[in-house]
């Protein structure tokens, strides 16, 4: 669902006053104005319009998912969204932030293949060679091995993409885990790496995360351990 004129709703909690454009005058100076109701601009806005006392999953700005199992819950909930606010009805979810919605009758699948794709295109390597994994094997990372890189602009910007991609991509969690230890100062080796994840995420960008109707709410749990692993402070990893 999408709020029409979402941040005309906020009630201001602060005395706000804004100057008058020009042609415009007020009966006595100075010709500004106190605000009773927020206004789009205001750096208040996106805090004080969100709806309150209604259960929804997610509120991003003027969107709102609203899921659960119960549809006569999601139908009162619809509702009294559009008896407060002027509401557009979008239909069902399929694309959101990112994450693109899939609907089988086993269940609910959800990727980020657009996201990807659009990483590669950032990352320069959309004719680049695929890779199986996403690191090479028994490689160590170290804080001052190789030179630096000139500007770590676009290191830190592919690695912060790829830390949302862990979102449907647990997966690559711990591969993208390592190379975020070098955002501070990155070199060239581990951009190589960077780039690595990348080319392993192209192959594989339908890969994602699966849902079934019928899923236990049992939790299981893994945990992996070494023993002095790290190549510089030889603490140990565990987790």
């Amino acid at each position: 669902m999408d709020v029409k004129n979402a941040f005309l709703h906020g009630d201001l909690k602060e005395d706000i006053y804004i100057t008058l454009l020009g042609g415009m005058s007020t009966l006595s100076p100075p010709n500004v104005c106190k605000l009773k109701r927020s206004l789009y601009g205001l750096k208040q806005a996106p805090r004080v319009w969100t709806p309150k006392g209604i259960v929804v999953l997610l509120v991003y700005v003027d969107d709102i998912v609203v899921t659960g199992s119960d549809p006569d819950a999601i139908s009162k909930t619809q509702q009294m969204l559009h008896s407060t606010f002027h509401m557009k009805e979008l239909g069902h979810l399929n694309y959101f932030l990112g994450l693109e919605v899939h609907y089988h009758p086993e269940g609910i699948f959800i990727n980020q293949h657009k996201y990807i794709q659009d990483l590669v295109q950032l990352a320069g390597l959309t004719n680049a060679t695929l890779v199986d994994t996403p690191m090479e094997f028994n490689v160590k990372y170290r804080r001052h091995e190789g030179e630096l890189l000139d500007d770590p602009t676009q290191y830190r910007k592919l690695v912060g993409s790829l830390i949302y991609v862990t979102i449907t991509r647990p997966d690559i969690s711990f591969v993208v885990h390592t190379v975020s230890k070098f955002m501070q100062s990155p070199r060239h080796f581990h951009f190589s790496a960077v780039q690595r994840i990348i080319k392993y995420i192209l192959g594989t960008s339908r890969r994602g995360l699966f849902f079934p109707k019928n899923s236990s709410l049992q939790l299981q749990a893994y945990s992996d351990a070494d023993w002095a692993g790290c190549p510089e402070t030889r603490r140990s990893t565990t987790g």
